[in-house]
């Protein structure tokens, strides 16, 4: 079998379970593909993926891919979903989403993404959700999901990748393990919270994002070192001659966090109370959700 795991994780958690999906595999003795989109500041861009695109449509059904994204406002991130609508079509190769969320509401990302990959046809054969550090609290004592992902939420992880590679048990591809009636065990269990973010995502957010300012006199004045850049996985960042944003940034606050001369600010304290109070609302369960079809 042939794994492509394809992921995004501008904080790290994303990229955790993506190498814990890689070391199974390879202790099996599978050929593993790990792809970090953010190696080459994918957004949209076919050309840097095409490659990759077409290596899995011509695995077939003896192909497996995982795609793996951070939940922000309720979706997977942009280059994540960019990418699986770039999927070759009617390859029938097996597919399972997976993502990490800040503790505050998984949203509907598993069921968009399995959506995507099962209109395109392939063969969807389960999902995984994880419960992580919330990736704009790195700064707070107590961030919501803790420091890391606790190594109890990977207790179960190898007999669910056994039971999503293993055999369909002869259905046909197209069949209703296949098919689109499948997807209902990938959506969020509270019907309110499936509404919800229907309604909005990152892009209809982006004006409640909090502002950056990046500092250009004093003792924390840019240096110009573009770091920023560095760490920026969309590159969203030009020089003019300081760091300006622009209209590809997917609000990862990287660029903040790893500003070593801490030239680039943003004053977060107000969203970590928001978030607490939303985690508060929304109540939901953040024991590990790990779904085999």
């Amino acid at each position: 079998m042939n794994i492509y795991i394809v992921y995004s994780s501008p904080a790290g958690s994303t990229a955790t379970i993506a190498r814990r999906i890689a070391d199974h595999f390879r202790r099996d003795g599978e050929s593993v593909e790990l792809y970090d989109l953010a190696a080459v500041k994918f957004l949209d861009e076919r050309e840097k993926a095409e490659p990759l695109l077409r290596r899995i449509g011509e695995a077939g059904q003896k192909g497996l891919l995982f795609a793996g994204s951070p939940v922000y406002v309720g979706h997977a991130v942009p280059p994540v979903l960019n990418f699986l609508n770039m999927l070759p079509g009617g390859s029938g190769c097996g597919f399972v989403p997976f993502t990490s969320w800040g503790s505050v509401s998984s949203g509907i990302a598993l069921a968009e993404m399995g959506g995507i990959a099962a209109g395109k046809g392939f063969r969807v054969r389960g999902a995984c959700s994880l419960s992580a550090p919330h990736s704009q609290m790195w700064r707070e004592a107590d961030p919501l999901g803790g420091r890391a992902i606790p190594l109890e939420a990977f207790a179960g992880f190898d007999g669910w990748l056994a039971a999503v590679s293993g055999p369909l048990d002869g259905q046909a591809e197209g069949g209703d393990r296949a098919g689109l009636a499948a997807l209902s065990a990938l959506d969020h269990p509270d019907a309110q919270v499936r509404e919800d973010f229907k309604k909005i995502n990152l892009a209809g957010a982006a004006s409640e994002m909090t502002p950056r300012k990046v500092e250009t006199e004093g003792e924390r004045a840019c240096t110009l070192c573009r770091s920023c850049a560095a760490v920026c996985p969309v590159g969203a960042i030009d020089f003019e001659p300081y760091p300006v944003f622009n209209e590809r940034c997917i609000f990862c606050f990287n660029c903040v966090r790893y500003c070593p001369s801490t030239s680039i600010t943003a004053d977060l304290s107000a969203k970590a109370e928001w978030l607490r109070k939303a985690s508060d609302r929304r109540g939901e369960a953040r024991e590990p959700r790990l779904i085999s079809l």
